[in-house]
């Protein structure tokens, strides 16, 4: 594919988020990396990030710049390399095209603080307005982590910015998950820095590989089972974020 072309049903890549719209933007594809996790070009994202903004500025109000860049399966540069080739440009980027939206740093497989005092070393702490970090540790060490994170913003003098849990989750087969539902339940009622929790994931799935596709495993993450079924952690998460 040229630079500069945008193929949309490939280059979107969407999460399921039970309290906002937002959307995860990454990955080198082949017109501009030699995988999909190389640090791309900093001039062909920021084009490929303003044109994605643009497309869905009325839809879209906050814009995730990778998935786990401190997580080598998905990044193979190091927080310096992030911060000028993802979060600079992409910042820009989605600032000129809508101003009004919100950039998310792109969230730590954990709350990985080494790897964050990194980005703020590295110059990157004007690039974003959301901190975030994935988490599946799938207890109360959740809200540990999220004052560790929050103590980082603190340090650098950003204390006012808001925290997102960006993924967290864990496996339970069937209906009756009590372990997700209990998971669920204390994060979204009890007190922390948190502003936002998105849960990983909407329904069971399977992991593939490409190409051709065969499958590798069975997940069972989602608050609905492979065929839609709801599960008790479906209908608690729908209850505690009905509109009050």
């Amino acid at each position: 594919m040229p630079a500069g072309t945008s193929v949309w049903s490939a280059s979107t890549y969407q999460r399921p988020s039970p309290c906002r719209t937002r959307s995860t933007a990454y990955c080198a594809r082949g017109w501009d990396g030699a995988t999909p996790s190389t640090p791309p070009h900093a001039a062909s994202w920021y084009a490929f990030v303003r044109a994605f903004a643009h497309r869905y500025r009325k839809s879209i109000d906050a814009y995730d710049l990778w998935d786990e860049p401190d997580f080598y399966f998905y990044w193979t540069g190091d927080a310096k390399d992030y911060v000028r080739t993802v979060l600079k440009p992409g910042y820009h980027a989605v600032k000129r095209a809508d101003p009004q939206a919100r950039v998310v740093l792109g969230g730590p497989q954990t709350p990985n603080i080494a790897w964050l005092n990194a980005i703020y070393a590295s110059g990157g702490g004007r690039y974003f307005d959301v901190m975030q970090f994935h988490d599946y540790v799938a207890d109360r060490q959740i809200f540990e982590h999220a004052q560790q994170v929050k103590a980082v913003l603190r340090a650098h003098g950003q204390a006012r910015k808001p925290i997102w849990l960006g993924e967290y989750g864990l496996q339970e087969a069937g209906t009756d998950d009590i372990h997700q539902d209990a998971l669920i339940r204390f994060v979204l009622t009890e007190k922390a820095p948190i502003g936002l929790a998105a849960w990983y994931s909407l329904r069971d799935d399977d992991v593939m590989t490409c190409c051709p596709p065969a499958l590798v495993k069975h997940e069972h993450y989602g608050v609905m089972t492979k065929q839609y079924a709801p599960k008790r952690s479906f209908t608690t998460m729908r209850q505690l974020l009905a509109p009050k």
